[in-house]
């Protein structure tokens, strides 16, 4: 790569082949890959491309099928089929939320960054992010189908499109 008159070195990570990442949203200071197939997550610094010592850059390494970072950037949520998962940025710490006896189809922050949402089959789910021995995971609804599941801003509404019976559309459900 050439700037300018000057010769720049190309910079490179060498990632697991064969892969298939997907750059995610992340601090400005961070890449976020995660590979769709193998569901491999690497959260890297972006100082990487100037360290030879790669591994002292990555500040997370985990399986995950996807990821959702809080309002502020500072935690990661993330979740594989059957667990739950957030890295705290601050701390460098990864904290295991909850495992399940069936497949996470997607998962969420709450507005108020203890709770994280989450959707099995046709089921919502609430449960809490804090450390601590017991963590409280309330069921939220459950109908014949649920899908796209959103809260606003406040939290106060948890909004979704469902099935009840022969009655299918856009449902609405007050938080507390």
């Amino acid at each position: 790569m050439t700037l300018g008159s000057e010769t720049a070195a190309e910079e490179k990570i060498k990632l697991p082949s064969p892969s298939s990442y997907t750059l995610q949203p992340a601090p400005d200071h961070l890449l976020a890959l995660l590979d769709l197939k193998s569901n491999d997550l690497f959260v890297i610094s972006t100082t990487a491309f100037a360290s030879r010592a790669i591994d002292e850059r990555i500040a997370l390494q985990a399986k995950a099928k996807a990821i959702v970072w809080s309002n502020d950037w500072q935690k990661l949520l993330f979740y594989t089929d059957f667990e739950i998962w957030v890295y705290d940025l601050k701390r460098n710490q990864k904290i295991f939320i909850n495992r399940l006896g069936k497949v996470i189809e997607e998962a969420f922050w709450y507005p108020e960054r203890s709770y994280v949402i989450y959707r099995t089959d046709n089921t919502l789910r609430a449960t809490e992010t804090e450390e601590g021995s017991v963590k409280n995971d309330t069921e939220l609804t459950s109908l014949s189908a649920i899908s796209q599941p959103a809260v606003d801003r406040s939290g106060a509404r948890l909004y979704f499109n469902g099935k009840v019976g022969n009655r299918q559309g856009l449902y609405q459900l007050m938080v507390q």
